[in-house]
């Protein structure tokens, strides 16, 4: 490794937090999908899903196969 680079680790601290704040906004986004009606959360999951090919996130079935 040069000086171009460094290596960092979360701490267990750190983790709790990003699961905390994961749960929150989990909880968040159902209670306003679940206010929603039906045709506007596809529309939701259709946007979603454009956005998520053009970033280069895995599919919902990549996802599966690795156990996530």
């Amino acid at each position: 490794m040069d000086a171009r680079h460094s290596c960092c680790e979360i701490t267990s601290h750190g983790r709790a937090i990003v699961a905390e704040v994961t749960e929150r906004r989990r909880v968040h986004l159902g209670r306003v999908l679940g206010e929603m009606d039906g045709e506007s959360r596809r529309k939701v999951v259709e946007g979603l899903d454009i956005l998520s090919r053009h970033v280069g996130e895995p599919s919902p079935e990549q996802l599966m196969v690795l156990g996530l």
